[in-house]
């Protein structure tokens, strides 16, 4: 039934006045043109075999409706189509259902301190631009828009790719709960969009850098010293040297256990907690260098934190370590370096596993000592350097002839 079709309708039948006009102007006068069917209106007349006691028409969401009349059409399909529409005042804004999105699905599944770091991305990237706009009102424009602006300001590659998928997740749910009809982030032209902007990677601290560095640990204050040099001489996650209790330390094998996380889970992070490893394969044991040996024994204590609050043997808070006085902020004050190249204390985390797959002949045992649940990211640090390049020539060289010799 078209258009001019259900304007015959109304007016010839018994359906209220009200009722059809509305189905008129909010489901079919939008669409005019759009062919709903083999029924179409020319002169006044509805064509179509009186015969046939079957009638249809399909809404402009898809779904087809039927009638033994016209009248019962107009009918069922005004009952559909205002079943089908969601009121604008139902569907929440996009900043609301992403806070109830997180805190249903997202929070309970990840660690605190990935929790809050998830929710820092969101908010920043996701919920400030788009925030105030209705799910429904959130289509691949608005999205394509949003990439290329961020992409514009220098994002990198890795950044736009958590945006996409943190909203795709929002939109998926709030699709499973019928509150869109589809998700616009499924696109091809969005993934386009972040595949050009550029891709930021930090390096590991070179060589040169950590040995003078370590050369400059002695500026250090002890607390500030230990952890700086638990960082170069282990390779551990920030959270897991500031978990690390002297129990965890065997000076006699000469072993460390790593067991657990430091999380700061409530909002000001000045509640620390001691929770699990990123993941079960960060539960190990690494080798405690002579260095660091001797850098810990004169600090050594019995029981207690050793990165710990002052005066305290507890854990330090977000602000103790991250405040613009906290003890990262002393560590750049006094090795400028580090305030000059821009380091990051997972830098130094990625310095160590550049090294020891260097060294190292398994990188199996490079990934056991890292806590890397998959060989692939422990993979991202075996580069070809030049000194392996150069071994590689040399093995290349005659490599399938009989005299060959293998360096």
């Amino acid at each position: 039934m078209s258009y001019q079709a259900i304007r015959l309708v109304r007016r010839s039948c018994k359906t209220s006045w009200e009722k059809a006009r509305r189905l008129e102007a909010e489901y079919f006068n939008r669409y005019y043109g759009l062919p709903l069917d083999n029924h179409t209106a020319d002169d006044g007349h509805i064509e179509g075999s009186t015969d046939d006691m079957r009638h249809k028409a399909q809404l402009p969401s898809g779904q087809w409706v039927t009638g033994s009349s016209d009248q019962q059409l107009v009918n069922n399909a005004f009952e559909a189509a205002e079943q089908n529409q969601k009121p604008r005042k139902e569907i929440p804004l996009l900043k609301d259902y992403a806070a109830y999105w997180f805190e249903t699905y997202k929070r309970p599944d990840i660690r605190s301190n990935t929790a809050r770091d998830y929710w820092t991305t969101i908010c920043k990237h996701i919920v400030i631009p788009l925030g105030n706009m209705r799910l429904d009102e959130i289509t691949t424009a608005v999205i394509k828009e949003l990439y290329s602006k961020k992409a514009s300001a220098g994002y990198a590659k890795s950044t736009l790719k958590h945006i996409h998928d943190y909203l795709s997740a929002i939109l998926k749910s709030a699709q499973e709960d019928g509150l869109i009809d589809k998700v616009p982030t499924v696109s091809e032209r969005l993934t386009k969009t972040f595949r050009k902007a550029p891709k930021h990677e930090r390096q590991p601290v070179t060589t040169e850098d950590v040995i003078t560095i370590v050369s400059q640990l002695e500026k250090l204050e002890t607390r500030e010293r230990l952890y700086l040099a638990l960082l170069i001489y282990t390779g551990m996650r920030r959270e897991e040297v500031l978990a690390l209790k002297w129990e965890d330390v065997d000076f006699k094998e000469n072993v460390i256990h790593v067991q657990h996380g430091l999380q700061w889970p409530d909002k000001d992070g000045n509640t620390p907690v001691l929770g699990p490893t990123k993941s079960e394969a960060g539960v190990r044991k690494i080798p405690l260098p002579s260095e660091l040996k001797a850098l810990l024994s004169p600090a050594r204590q019995l029981t207690g934190f050793i990165i710990c609050a002052n005066g305290t043997s507890s854990p330090i808070t977000q602000s103790m370590y991250s405040g613009k006085y906290g003890l990262w902020a002393r560590i750049k004050k006094a090795i400028p370096l580090i305030a000059e190249k821009g380091y990051t204390a997972h830098q130094f985390r990625h310095a160590y596993a550049t090294a020891m797959a260097k060294n190292c002949k398994d990188i199996k045992i490079v990934q056991r000592l890292m806590g890397h649940s998959d060989v692939r990211v422990t993979m991202r640090y075996n580069h070809m350097d030049q000194e392996r390049l150069e071994t590689a020539k040399r093995y290349a060289d005659g490599i399938y002839l009989e005299h060959a010799t293998m360096p």
